[in-house]
C-alpha cells in the first residue's frame, strides 16, 4: 500500500513510528484496533461513541497493506460518525466523518469519490483534504516515475489548497511543504516550466518554518532549468537570486546562492567567472560550512584554477588551506586527495596522479561516498597511458557515481567510454557510448544562449554599480561646490596653462578612444575564435557519425561494395581528423601536418592490418585547410593503394612517406613503396581509377606538378606545392605587374 505515512514522516520529522496525513490530525495505531472494537460495546455517551467511532475510522485508514476489508470498515464507521453527528446536531462531527471518508476514498484511488465529497466540506477540512491528496498524489508519483497523471493531480490539489490556505490562514507550513514537494516532483521529471510554476508560489510563504527564502526558491529554479540543460534559463535564475539576497539573508542562503552561481559558469567551461565565486565562500569556510562541504568548494576551485590555465597556484594554495583548515573526515581527505590526482594528472605525471585517484577512491569507499570524479579521472588517466582494460572499468563505474544533474560531465565520460570500447576493438559498444555523449552534449549547449547569459551578466553588473553610481554623484555634486569657489583662482592662470589642460584631457579622451576600439575588437576576434572551433567541432561530429554509420552498414555488404564503404569511411576520415585538429588547437586556421600525417597514416594501417614498415620524413610545417584536404586525401590514396595492392602474401612491405621544403614556400610530397608497382603499360592520362584520378584531381587543386614512377615499386611525387595564401601573393603581384605594364 502506498503510504502517505513514510513521506510525511520524512518531510516534517515526526518522532513516532507512524506519521500522520496531516501535523494535528489525531493519529490512532492501528494494533488498538481490537481494543476500539470492545470498546464499543460498552454503554457510551453520544459524544464518547462519535469519537470512538472516528478513532476506529483512522485505525482502519492506517492499517498496514490496502485489504478492502479494512478501508470498507473504515467507511462504515464514517457512515455511522456522519449519522450520529446529525442526530445531535453536532456539525464538527459531521465534517470529520466527511473528511475520514474522503481519505478512506483516496486510499482506494477513487478520486472521482473524493472530489465529490469536496464541495461538502467546510474550508478548514477542504483545506486538509487538498493537502492530504496532493501528498498522496506526490508519493504515488514517486513511487512510479512514469505515472504523469499522479504528479498532474497533485499539482492540480495543492492550487485548490493555496487561497484556502491564504484565506483561513491556516496550515501554511504544510503547504509551503507541499508546493515543496510538487515542484522537486517536476524537477527531476526534467519539466523545469512546471518546476518554475510551483517554486514561484512558495514565496507566497515565505515567512514559514520552511525558510523559503525568495534567494533559495531562485536557486532551485535555477537547478531545474541547469538539470534540463536550459543555462540561458538557469542564470537567469542565478542572478536574480544573487539580487535577491541582504544583510538579512542567511549564511546558508549565501552559500547556496554562490556555489549554485560558480557551478554554473564552470559547467559553461568558464573558470575565471567561476573563481570569484568560490574565493568568496572559501575566505571564510568555517562559516559557509552548514550549508556546503568547505573540501568540496576547494576540489571546485582548484579544479578552475587548472582550467584556467594557473597550474601554478594549485598546491601552494592547497598546502595553505589544508594547513588552516586540516581534514576531518574521510570525504574531506577524498576530495584533498583528488585535488592532487587531477594536478598530476594534468602535470603528465602517472605514478603520483594514479597512486591519489586510488586513495581518494579508497576514502570515498571508506566514507560510502558516491565521487565519480575520482573514478572518470583515474578512466581518463589510464586511457592516456593505454591501459584500456583498466580505463574500461574506472569510467564505466565513474558512470553511475557522477551527478545526474551534470550533463557535461556525464557527456565527457560516456566519450571517454566510446573512446576507450574503440581502442578495445569493441566497435558497436564504442559506437553506442558515442551516440550516448553526442545526445547529452548536444542539448547542454546552443551559442545563442551562451550570448543571451552573457548580457543578463551585464545587466547584473550595471545594476551592481548603480549604487555606485549614485554615491559618484553625490561626490561630484560636492566637488562642483568646491570648484565654484576655486574658479577665480583658475581665471588667473595663464593662457598657456589653460591650453596644456585641454591639450592634455583631448589626448586622454583620445587614449581612452583607442583603447575602448582595442577591447572589442579583441572580443570580436575572440567570439569568431570560438565559433570556429565549434563549427570544427560540429563538421568533426558530423563526420566521424557519418563513418559509424558507414561502419554499421558494412556488416551487411561483401566484396566490391564493402571494399568501396571502407575507402570511403578512410577519405572520410581524412578530412574529420583535421577538422579535430583545427578545434584542439589554439590555431583555427592551419594544420601541423608533422602531427597530422603520422595519426592519419597509423589509423589507415590500423584498418588494414598489414605487417608493413612506414618510414616518415615530415618537417615542420603547417598548412591551411585548403592545402591540408587535398594533402590528406592523396596521402590516403596513396597508402590505400600500397597497403592492398603492392605486397603479395606475407611479404613484409616498406612504404616511405615525406613531406620537405624544397626552396623559399615550396615543398614537395614523397609517397613510394617497394611492391609490385604498377603495369607496364600504365597511363595516368587515360587511367580510369578512382584513386588516381582522385590523385590527379587534387593536384591540379594544389598546382602542384605530380610525377609517378613505377620501377621496383610505385613512387608518387607532387613538387612545387605552395601554402594558398603564397600562391594569392603570387597572383597578385602578377596582376598588379600587367596593370603597371598597361
Amino acid at each position: 500500500m502506498i503510504k502517505l505515512t513514510l513521506l510525511m514522516a520524512a518531510a516534517f520529522c515526526c518522532t513516532t513510528v507512524y506519521a500522520q496525513y496531516l501535523v494535528g490530525e489525531k493519529f490512532v495505531d492501528p494494533e488498538k484496533l481490537p481494543t476500539l472494537k470492545a470498546q464499543l460495546k460498552n454503554n457510551l455517551t453520544t459524544n464518547q461513541k462519535a469519537a470512538l467511532l472516528l478513532d476506529l475510522g483512522y485505525a482502519y485508514l492506517y492499517s498496514n497493506g490496502e485489504l478492502k476489508s479494512d478501508l470498507d470498515s473504515g467507511l462504515y464507521c464514517a457512515r455511522e460518525l456522519a449519522a450520529l453527528g446529525k442526530q445531535i446536531n453536532n456539525a464538527h462531527d459531521h465534517q470529520e466523518a466527511l473528511l475520514l471518508t474522503a481519505l478512506l476514498h483516496m486510499e482506494q484511488k477513487d478520486f472521482p469519490a473524493v472530489e465529490s465529497i469536496i464541495p461538502s466540506l467546510n474550508d478548514t477540512m477542504r483545506l486538509k483534504a487538498f493537502l492530504s491528496l496532493t501528498f498522496f498524489n506526490t508519493n504515488t508519483a514517486n513511487a512510479n516515475p512514469l505515472d504523469q497523471e499522479a504528479i498532474d493531480r497533485a499539482g492540480r490539489y495543492v492550487l485548490e489548497a493555496i487561497p484556502l490556505t491564504l484565506k483561513t490562514n491556516l496550515l501554511k507550513e504544510e503547504a509551503a511543504y507541499a508546493l515543496d514537494f510538487v515542484a522537486l516532483e517536476y524537477r527531476e521529471r526534467h519539466q523545469p516550466a512546471q518546476a518554475e510554476k510551483y517554486y514561484l508560489l512558495m514565496e507566497k510563504f515565505t515567512g514559514s518554518s520552511t525558510q523559503a527564502s525568495p534567494a533559495r526558491i531562485y536557486c532551485y529554479i535555477s537547478l531545474s532549468y541547469n538539470k534540463d540543460g536550459n543555462f540561458y534559463r538557469a542564470m537567469e535564475y542565478c542572478l536574480k537570486a544573487k539580487n535577491a539576497l541582504n544583510s538579512n539573508s542567511s549564511d546558508k542562503d549565501v552559500a547556496f546562492v554562490y556555489y549554485t552561481t560558480a557551478s554554473l559558469y564552470a559547467l559553461r567551461d568558464k573558470p575565471e567567472e567561476a573563481l570569484p565565486q568560490y574565493a568568496f565562500l572559501l575566505a571564510d569556510p568555517l562559516r559557509y560550512e552548514d550549508g556546503i562541504s568547505m573540501y568540496s568548494l576547494l576540489a571546485n576551485y582548484c579544479t578552475n584554477l587548472q582550467k584556467a590555465k594557473r597550474h601554478a597556484e594549485v598546491i601552494p594554495y592547497l598546502q595553505k588551506f589544508v594547513q588552516r583548515y586540516p581534514p576531518k573526515t574521510d570525504i574531506d581527505r577524498s576530495y584533498q586527495h583528488l585535488i592532487l590526482a587531477d594536478y598530476y594528472s594534468d602535470m603528465d605525471q602517472f605514478a603520483p596522479a594514479e597512486k591519489n585517484y586510488l586513495e581518494g577512491i579508497r576514502f570515498a569507499k571508506a566514507a560510502d561516498f558516491r565521487n565519480g570524479k575520482l573514478h572518470s579521472g583515474l578512466g581518463s588517466l589510464y586511457y592516456r597511458y593505454k591501459l584500456y582494460e583498466k580505463a574500461a572499468t574506472m569510467l564505466k563505474a565513474a558512470e553511475e557515481k557522477l551527478p545526474t544533474e551534470n550533463n557535461v560531465l556525464k557527456a565527457d565520460n560516456l566519450f571517454e567510454i566510446a573512446k576507450t570500447e574503440a581502442a578495445l576493438g569493441h566497435h558497436e559498444s564504442a559506437y553506442t557510448y558515442l551516440l550516448k555523449s553526442k545526445s547529452m552534449s548536444d542539448s547542454a549547449f546552443t551559442v545563442g544562449k551562451a550570448r543571451l547569459t552573457d548580457e543578463l551578466e551585464a545587466q547584473y553588473e550595471s545594476r551592481k554599480k548603480e549604487a555606485n553610481i549614485l554615491q559618484k554623484e553625490a561626490n561630484i555634486r560636492d566637488l562642483n561646490a568646491r570648484r565654484k569657489i576655486n574658479t577665480l583662482i583658475i581665471i588667473l592662470m595663464s593662457v598657456i596653462v589653460v591650453l596644456l589642460g585641454w591639450l592634455f584631457w583631448t589626448k586622454q579622451k583620445s587614449n581612452k578612444l583607442i583603447t575602448q576600439k582595442n577591447v572589442l575588437l579583441q572580443q570580436l576576434v575572440r567570439d569568431k575564435s570560438w565559433l570556429l572551433k565549434e563549427m570544427h567541432h560540429r563538421v568533426k561530429n558530423n563526420l566521424h557519425t557519418i563513418v559509424s554509420l558507414l561502419e554499421s552498414q558494412s556488416a551487411y555488404l561483401r566484396d566490391d561494395a564493402l571494399e568501396a564503404i571502407q575507402h570511403s569511411q578512410a577519405r572520410i576520415f581524412s578530412m574529420s581528423l583535421i577538422h579535430q585538429k583545427l578545434y584542439q588547437s589554439d590555431d583555427t586556421k592551419t594544420i601541423d601536418m608533422a602531427t597530422y600525417i603520422p595519426e592519419l597514416v597509423n589509423y589507415l594501417k590500423e584498418c588494414f592490418n598489414r605487417s608493413v614498415h612506414i618510414h616518415m620524413d615530415i618537417d615542420n610545417t603547417a598548412f591551411n585547410v585548403e592545402e591540408a584536404v587535398p594533402l590528406g586525401l592523396i596521402i590516403n590514396e596513396a597508402v590505400t593503394n600500397s597497403m592492398k595492392y603492392a605486397f603479395k602474401g606475407d611479404n613484409l612491405g616498406e612504404i616511405w612517406i615525406s613531406l620537405k621544403a624544397t626552396g623559399d614556400d615550396e615543398y614537395q610530397l614523397t609517397l613510394a613503396d617497394n611492391g609490385s608497382g604498377l603495369q607496364q603499360d600504365f597511363d595516368l592520362d587515360t587511367s580510369t581509377t578512382l584513386g588516381f584520378q582522385l590523385i590527379k584531381g587534387l593536384s591540379e587543386q594544389l598546382n602542384a606538378t605530380l610525377h609517378i614512377e613505377n620501377n621496383k615499386g610505385l613512387k608518387i611525387t607532387l613538387s612545387r606545392i605552395s601554402p594558398f595564401w603564397i600562391h594569392q601573393v603570387k597572383m597578385m603581384e602578377h596582376e598588379m605587374k600587367g596593370q603597371m605594364a598597361m
